[in-house]
């Protein structure tokens, strides 16, 4: 038994060190903001009070937390007001970033999913309130009961990324999936956490499954889907499932910030969480997204309140995390609003909807942060203010 233990101690450190020399095998010598000259979008309308303000957002943002880049924009009644981008997308070459720079928006796509859905549910093509199994009908133990709702809102008891260790080494995965089915059967072997209903659990692997059963319900591939559904009515040119060996000439180099350090990320390979956190984006885009969900021909106020509300469990008690369907519900200073943040390798981003003030705030970095973590937010809450009354 001790002997057993050593092994698998032994084991585990040299993974460790493994993983850690092939992370600093990338890496760059520390970099701190030695600059805040800021890139602001041609199509500004803000005002100059409004401009002025959201540039000093940005600049202590950026040097505050030591990014690599940080870009956003601020969307009102439809409309792209304000959009800026200060740092670097290639800290190697000094490429600055760019309101047109594309970043990794983790599980913000998990809104986008969301809203696919609910779509396809008011079209007919599916029912969110059927079992997953009666889509995907192969799944291993077919008894299984937890809806296509259930996954939506996290409580279909599909677990999220291993824990210590395997989180680590599941968020650093470089193997491609050849199809949604494939990436599935990394849970498929899995016990469910509990009883569909009984509980809430986020999970970026029950949002695989999400994109699997749009797929058989429709016949259509989960980017053909969003394509169609999302994409094209919301004006999302910027937007794309990043596929690990296509070349992206406006894609921002992903960081990760160990110590101070800015270190070239290692690659990773998306296809195995495509639905819940597989998009490359701008700022720009997210906001046109949020502001789709608020125009009425594209997204209808049933389907709008679908997703916003926060979900009940089956004890008629609402969930921990105030989640709808992608979508996390609250209130500030400014008014009611619906949220997602995302983090990935590389990348960490956040947007808000306001739909009192209709009003959309996103953000990203091209870093996964290490010690010092941005409350996104407030600093969503700060950005919004001074917009409020556009």
């Amino acid at each position: 038994m001790i002997k057993r233990s050593l092994l698998l101690l032994v084991g585990l450190l040299a993974l460790c060190v493994g993983v850690g020399l092939g992370i600093f095998s990338y890496a760059h010598q520390p970099v701190m903001p030695n600059d805040n000259e800021i890139i602001v979008a041609e199509t500004n309308t803000a005002s100059v009070k409004q401009d002025n303000r959201a540039q000093k957002w940005l600049t202590t943002y950026y040097e505050k937390y030591r990014l690599p880049s940080l870009s956003a924009a601020v969307a009102v009644k439809g409309e792209i007001v304000w959009a800026g981008s200060i740092g670097y997308s290639n800290i190697s070459d000094r490429t600055r970033a760019t309101p047109r720079t594309q970043y990794r928006f983790g599980s913000v796509a998990k809104s986008i999913t969301s809203a696919a859905l609910i779509k396809l549910d008011s079209q007919g093509e599916l029912d969110i309130d059927m079992p997953f199994t009666d889509y995907v009908s192969d799944w291993r133990d077919t008894n299984v009961n937890f809806t296509l709702a259930d996954l939506a809102s996290h409580q279909a008891g599909i677990r999220h990324y291993g824990s210590g260790l395997n989180q680590v080494t599941e968020n650093l995965r470089d193997k491609a999936f050849a199809n949604m089915r494939d990436a599935a059967r990394l849970v498929e072997n899995d016990e469910v956490l509990f009883a569909p209903g009984e509980g809430f659990s986020y999970t970026t692997y029950g949002y695989t499954l999400l994109g699997l059963a749009m797929e058989r319900a429709t016949g259509q591939d989960f980017s053909s889907i969003v394509q169609k559904q999302i994409l094209v009515p919301a004006g999302m040119t910027d937007t794309e499932l990043e596929q690990r060996e296509a070349v992206y000439p406006n894609k921002a180099v992903s960081y990760l910030n160990l110590g101070g350090y800015n270190i070239t990320a290692p690659k990773v390979n998306l296809s195995y969480k495509y639905p819940g956190g597989g998009y490359l984006s701008t700022p720009s885009d997210v906001a046109r997204f949020g502001s789709m969900l608020l125009n009425d021909r594209a997204i209808s106020k049933e389907e709008l309140v679908q997703i916003t509300t926060p979900r009940a469990m089956k004890s008629g008690k609402v969930n921990p995390d105030n989640y709808g369907f992608g979508f996390n519900i609250g209130s500030d200073q400014i008014g009611q609003h619906f949220s997602h943040g995302g983090l990935s390798v590389g990348g960490r981003s956040f947007m808000v909807v306001y739909p009192g003030k209709q009003m959309v705030i996103a953000f990203v970095s091209n870093v996964t942060p290490g010690e010092l973590k941005m409350d996104r937010r407030k600093a969503a809450l700060e950005l919004g203010l001074e917009f409020q009354y556009q």
